[in-house]
Parts: structure tokens; C-alpha cells; sequence
């Protein structure tokens, strides 16, 4: 049996994250364990990125670490392709019993943009995360609060057009 490990990085002299690369062994292939992106979500909670693989086997998990340090679950999209085939996006929303709700949208290359609406009419611009051509899809990700619902996900592309799914 093989595992996959991920070490974290200790904060650097100016207090910010050090994003960690790890090496690691899974099913006999290397593979390579990152954080790709970290930032503040709803109620004050954090949250890390972590990305493994590449476009024919990418997982993508979000770690949210409570204010009080509590850390009540993580979770993404598994392994398998980044994207299906004819699919511009492959998301996920979760949420544990405690704590903030995630979203997370692996997109296509050519969408330059993920705007999404939340039940309460905010509307958030996430940034897009990685590199499109080694992961196969870019990485967009938003903890927001538990009582609010996402109503809608636009894709936009290049020159501002909407893009279907």
C-alpha cells in the first residue's frame, strides 16, 4: 500500500504561509503534493488550496482552519480527470456541521473569470488559481457563510462573453 504525505511549511520571518512542495509516492508514480493557494473566507476562517497530480489525475482539497484553530474538515474534488471531456467546469460545495460552506470550480483554459452569486444577492469575483496547461484546469475557490446559498456561477471568457458549463 502507498500513501500520499504533504508536509506544512512553518511561517516565514514575516509571519506569511510558506507554500509547501512535497514530494510523494501514490499508486508508484511521483506525485506532487502543493499549496496553491490560501486566504480568509467567511466568519474569519482560513483556508488552504491543496493540489496533487496533474490534468489526467488532479485532486483539489480545501482546508478550512476555524478562528479558534479548530479545523472541522476538509474537502474537494478527487482524483480522475481535471475536467470531462465538452466540460468547461467540474465543481464542488460542502460544508461540514460547523463552520463556513467552500466552494471550489476547476475551469477550462480559455475562462479568464468565475463570478458567483450567493443567496443573499453579494456577488464574488474569485481568482483562478494554477497553471492551466500542468493541472489541466485553473483553481477557483470561495468559503462564504453557512446560511447563505450560491444562486448562480458565471463563466466568462477571454474578450467578456458568457460561457456555457
Amino acid at each position: 500500500m502507498t500513501a500520499v504525505v504533504a508536509i506544512r511549511a512553518s511561517a516565514s520571518s514575516s509571519g506569511q504561509q510558506i507554500p509547501l512542495v512535497a514530494n510523494a509516492v501514490c499508486a508508484g508514480h511521483d506525485l506532487l503534493v502543493a499549496v496553491l493557494a490560501s486566504g480568509h473566507g467567511a466568519d474569519g476562517a482560513s483556508w488552504e488550496l491543496d493540489v496533487s497530480g496533474d490534468a489526467s489525475g488532479l485532486r483539489t482539497t480545501v482546508n478550512v482552519t476555524l478562528p479558534d484553530g479548530r479545523r472541522p474538515w476538509g474537502g474537494g474534488i478527487g482524483g480522475g480527470p481535471a475536467l470531462e471531456p465538452s466540460s468547461r467546469v467540474n465543481a464542488y460545495v460542502g460544508a461540514s456541521d460547523e463552520g463556513p460552506r467552500t466552494f471550489i470550480a476547476r475551469v477550462a483554459p480559455d475562462v479568464r473569470a468565475v463570478v458567483v452569486r450567493l443567496s443573499d444577492g453579494t456577488r464574488e469575483d474569485l481568482t483562478l488559481h494554477g497553471d492551466a496547461h500542468q493541472l489541466g484546469a485553473r483553481v477557483a475557490v470561495l468559503v462564504y457563510p453557512r446560511h447563505l446559498d450560491i444562486h448562480r456561477v458565471d463563466l466568462y471568457g477571454e474578450d467578456g462573453e458568457t460561457l456555457s458549463e
